[in-house]
């Protein structure tokens, strides 16, 4: 199991051709191929953990199966700090039927493709993360690790602090970008 705090910011990408161009010279190689990401949001019938801006996701990400759980987020101007706590499972179905035996209902489930790469440049390049996620409500470059490995890494990709966004894809497609809601008001944080 994998405990940690997650600080991160994502980007939207407006040029993918320049980005690719610019993420190769800064060093970073492609960890692995565009894996296609099944995503499923859990929560009690209250919404207790939307409420308490927390979030269950159930992810399904080629043959990797993973349960996170994500904390509330806390006070931050540029960058997106939530605990995570996260662990591989074995079979998605049957842990979801445990989920809901606790009472948890499926809230929101939705896809994307991601690519992710490794390497780069800079202060603490080992414990970041670059990942490219193409998504029904935009293709966004995820930059997590610590701030000023965020901020050096952004800013020799072309991007500014006014671009960094630290709303969740979630967020994103409740503003009615996409996905399948089996809620009335999906979760927003």
């Amino acid at each position: 199991m994998k405990s940690n705090q997650e600080i991160e910011i994502k980007l939207r990408i407006a040029n993918a051709r320049k980005l690719k161009r610019a993420i190769k010279l800064l060093g970073f190689q492609q960890l692995s191929r565009r894996v296609h990401e099944r995503n499923t949001l859990f929560d009690f019938e209250d919404g207790s953990l939307r409420n308490a801006g927390c979030a269950l996701r159930l992810r399904t990400a080629g043959r990797e199966n993973l349960l996170t759980f994500k904390g509330a987020s806390r006070p931050s101007e540029k960058y997106k700090i939530r605990q995570e706590i996260e662990t591989t499972i074995g079979d998605p179905g049957q842990l979801g039927a445990i989920l809901k035996a606790l009472g948890m209902r499926p809230v929101l489930s939705y896809e994307k493709y991601r690519t992710a790469y490794s390497g780069g440049s800079g202060f603490q390049a080992k414990r970041a993360k670059l990942a490219w996620d193409e998504t029904v409500a935009g293709n966004y470059l995820e930059l997590e690790g610590p701030r000023r490995w965020i901020d050096e890494t952004a800013r020799r990709l072309g991007f500014s602090e006014k671009e960094y966004l630290t709303t969740t894809y979630v967020a994103l497609l409740a503003k009615g970008e996409g996905g399948r809601s089996s809620a009335p008001n999906p979760p927003v944080r």
